[in-house]
């Protein structure tokens, strides 16, 4: 006798790519009927549902008491719950399923920690910047608050006065990646210079989201594929009827921060150098000659050449190749699989041969095998 397809609700708040692929795929191995509910009214949906799941990270259902209510009051015999977001309402039974925030925090603070800053800010008031403040605190250092400032509450000349005000380089942890952009195009508008001057960090590693700007952003990885997967087998669970244990269950995030342009920083003080260094990240996918740069920056090859080998310890041409390896590695540690020879184009290598002879070169490995080993522990 064929088992019988158990259909489910998943209502989102917001859209996260690789959460929702996640659920999509556990259902799609375990035969469930999966119907994706978006934005929009809630209540009616929640009151007449008559499934046997529901997955929900719908922030209104939980801050808005006349959706908490229809919640609290509709009938739970049949249908089982998992939230990814706390539930308030005891009268709610459901399992949480949710990202460990202060681990995030925590993970985020000791990431910037590494980097040698010692001037920090957050923009935004949640668990995740209680465990970034404690986790610096315990190291000494204090942390401006930038969440009074959040465009949704004030004028972007506002937060790009406080961004002014900072100070210089400053280490800006954002809850997540859609503000930590808004952050780049903020500092973007207000001349702000990213890594320089501000370094920032966003949580989620929405490639999309991250390589869309100028300046490529930095992310704690939250690990929302394994979050969906493990919400959606929680709720496989609730409904073949073991029971909800108390509590929330909480989901590390990667150990490692996916390190973009965003947060490659260079304790420098020189501001002309600076403005180099800047000038040749932006333009290190373009083609180089010391001899060019020189020219721009008014000055002689041989000055420019002991000005980055004084301070940097490195020839402009070896910076920006190195700029150029950043590049192709972030591109390879994308979930699409560019071919080679486009990867080379958009880092910067003049072809994919290149690219390979500098990574064997720099790694003691190719591309593709490093691209399959990208969570190894190459530092760059």
């Amino acid at each position: 006798m064929e088992k019988e397809r158990k259909t489910v609700l998943l209502a989102l708040a917001w859209h996260l790519e690789k959460l929702t692929q996640g659920i999509a795929d556990y259902a799609r191995a375990h035969n469930w009927h999966l119907l994706i509910h978006r934005g929009g009214e809630l209540r009616e949906i929640l009151r007449r549902w008559r499934g046997n799941g529901i997955i929900s990270s719908f922030w209104n259902a939980y801050t808005d008491s006349a959706t908490e209510e229809v919640l609290a009051a509709r009938s739970w015999d049949a249908t089982r719950m998992v939230s990814l977001v706390p539930i308030r309402n005891p009268r709610i039974p459901c399992r949480v399923v949710r990202e460990d925030d202060y681990a995030i925090g925590t993970l985020a603070a000791e990431y910037f920690l590494g980097t040698g800053h010692r001037n920090y800010a957050v923009y935004s008031d949640s668990v995740r910047m209680t465990g970034f403040r404690d986790r610096l605190r315990r190291s000494g250092f204090a942390c401006c608050d930038l969440s009074p400032y959040r465009a949704a509450e004030r004028e972007e000349a506002e937060l790009l006065g406080w961004l002014r005000e900072l100070p210089k380089p400053c280490a800006v942890f954002c809850e997540n990646d859609w503000d930590a952009a808004e952050l780049l195009n903020t500092a973007f508008w207000g001349k702000i210079a990213v890594t320089d001057e501000l370094a920032i960090l966003g949580v989620g590693n929405d490639e999309l989201v991250c390589m869309a700007a100028s300046v490529s952003l930095s992310s704690v990885d939250s690990r929302l594929y394994e979050l969906g997967q493990l919400a959606a087998a929680e709720l496989d669970k609730l409904i073949d009827g073991t029971e909800a244990p108390e509590g929330a269950l909480f989901l590390k995030p990667e150990p490692l921060v996916v390190e973009r342009r965003s947060t490659d920083f260079y304790a420098v003080e020189n501001p002309e150098l600076i403005r180099m260094i800047e000038y040749f990240r932006n333009h290190a996918c373009e083609p180089f000659s010391v001899a060019e740069a020189a020219r721009r920056f008014h000055t002689s090859e041989s000055a420019l050449y002991k000005l980055f080998v004084r301070n940097l310890k490195i020839s402009p041409k070896q910076f920006v190749l190195e700029q150029r390896l950043r590049n192709a590695c972030s591109y390879l540690k994308m979930e699409r699989a560019w071919p080679m020879e486009e990867v080379a184009r958009r880092a910067g290598f003049p072809t994919a041969c290149a690219m390979f002879s500098t990574f064997q070169k720099r790694f003691g490995t190719s591309p593709g095998n490093w691209r399959k080993n990208s969570r190894s522990n190459i530092n760059l």
